[in-house]
């Protein structure tokens, strides 16, 4: 129950900070940006498909490269919310700062957050072991392998993604003291 509460008001913060992010340049970046290969991940609202710069509508097209700073677009995600398709875009400047805007299929765009972030990969053995105890007791019973270190604004985060015994997929995030800051699963199931 403490883990569903938690998760609900980080959904909730989530939510908020969407639209106090949301925002749009009209500064125009002088070429569109360029995007990498395609896969699919799994998110708590659905299904995200990764998909190539080319198959990126127009309208949207527009806005991202409106709003990239002149960075180079490293992945657009789509998805389908409220009948309509989403895409969730990351940008990193060449001043290494990370950008991340989610754009709507008429090219809306609905949020946008700017930042540095620094991340690298660690085994599970070198995290905190709070850390430790509170992914593991997230995990389901899947075992951890990998982690991922990232360090934003000054607050360290450590992030596991796992896939239980059900083969759904659950995105664990802990700060370095071990307090639980998101979870979430692939499907549903509260």
């Amino acid at each position: 129950m403490k883990n569903k509460s938690a998760f609900l008001a980080a959904a909730a913060l989530s939510l908020m900070s969407l639209s106090a992010f949301a925002q749009k340049s009209a500064a125009p970046a002088a070429s569109p940006p360029q995007q990498q290969e395609t896969g699919v991940v799994s998110s708590l609202f659905g299904k995200e498909d990764k998909v190539k710069w080319s198959d990126v509508p127009a309208s949207v097209q527009k806005t991202i490269t409106a709003n990239a700073h002149g960075g180079k677009v490293d992945e657009v995600e789509k998805e389908t919310k409220d009948g309509k398709f989403v895409y969730e875009v990351k940008v990193k400047t060449s001043d290494n700062q990370k950008i991340k805007m989610k754009v709507v299929e008429d090219g809306t765009l609905t949020a946008f957050r700017y930042g540095h972030k620094e991340e690298k990969d660690v085994s599970f053995s070198e995290v905190p072991k709070a850390v430790q105890k509170t992914i593991t007791d997230n995990a389901r019973g899947a075992k951890v392998d990998k982690v991922e270190k990232e360090t934003k604004n000054g607050e360290t985060l450590y992030e596991a993604k796992v896939k239980a015994s059900d083969d759904r997929e659950t995105e664990i995030k802990v700060n370095e003291n071990g307090d639980l800051r998101e979870l979430k699963t692939e499907k549903d199931f509260f």
